[in-house]
């Protein structure tokens, strides 16, 4: 994955989600004699919230981490939903990085994005009455169909700035109750390559049809050919992550970073753990009971 890619938080379908105080990034640098970082300051004073927090994975020898400030945000101030295309913060826009509206029957409105009270929310809506075709290979035998449902409108942000590997990115967020997507994406310009930093369904749904997802966190990444269609992702047990005593993550703030070391190179941190790696064809996976598998060294 050779790539400069955006940092998205996405919501798919219909659920409201807010993801607060804890979303930064930082580049590993090299420097000839590594010093301990200064006493942090208040980070009341400086309106951040992630001073004094430990970056899980260590930067290598001979180098420091090093705070992204003009990527990193913790949301201490406000900002009102819009229809309009809107940049906030200096560092997000209230909207996808191109015209898509969002997949099945999502529509990701502007206005649905706001900040209020420190946190991010992201809401959704639906207008009486609005429906939205789109066609999709339900049953896998290579044919598209088209439904038509009611429309979900929805909201998505995106930075407006890049990052590139070596990076550790880390977002704090509260998984959705309901069976949809709560999502913390890197993506491509060209929608080819996406690191999943989240993906999250974490309502168990009325009639617990979704009980299995909702148990689990997505830890995954795509590699998109789009004529043919085709869609690379790590398929093993493993890119579904459980903890023990957690039946659904909805409701649940988790902080979930990943460290994109190099192109074929992946670790998942959540709550500060190391519960996964990748790297090129080989990975490995902390299980529910905290043990690390390795299905295919």
């Amino acid at each position: 994955m050779k790539m400069k890619v955006f940092f998205l938080i996405i919501l798919i379908s219909t659920f409201t989600n807010s993801c607060s105080n804890d979303s930064s990034d930082v580049q590993g640098i090299e420097v000839e004699n590594p010093d301990p970082d200064p006493t942090p300051l208040d980070p009341d004073s400086v309106g951040t919230d992630w001073e004094g927090l430990v970056v899980p994975p260590t930067a290598g020898e001979g180098k420091i981490w090093k705070l992204q400030k003009d990527l990193s945000d913790s949301f201490n101030y406000s900002f009102t939903g819009t229809p309009t295309e809107e940049t906030f913060g200096d560092k997000w826009t209230n909207f996808y990085h191109n015209n898509w509206e969002g997949p099945g029957p999502t529509k990701w409105v502007r206005e649905n994005v706001s900040v209020t009270n420190g946190e991010l929310q992201i809401k959704a809506t639906r207008n009486e009455g609005e429906m939205k075709s789109f066609e999709v290979d339900c049953n896998t035998d290579g044919v598209a169909e088209t439904w038509t449902l009611p429309t979900t409108r929805a909201g998505c942000i995106t930075s407006t700035r890049r990052v590139k590997y070596p990076v550790y990115v880390e977002a704090r967020v509260r998984v959705a109750n309901a069976v949809t997507a709560s999502d913390v994406w890197l993506l491509s310009p060209d929608d080819t390559q996406e690191i999943d930093i989240i993906e999250a369904y974490g309502g168990k749904g009325e009639d617990n049809r979704n009980v299995w997802l909702a148990e689990r966190v997505h830890l995954s990444h795509h590699t998109f050919i789009r004529e043919p269609f085709q869609d690379y992702q790590p398929a093993d047990i493993g890119t579904w992550w459980r903890k023990d005593g957690i039946d659904q993550w909805g409701g649940k703030w988790v902080r979930v970073g990943v460290y994109w070391r190099d192109p074929k190179h992946l670790e998942y941190y959540i709550d500060g753990i190391h519960v996964r790696t990748l790297s090129d064809k080989a990975f490995a996976s902390r299980d529910v009971n905290g043990n690390i598998a390795i299905p295919n060294l």
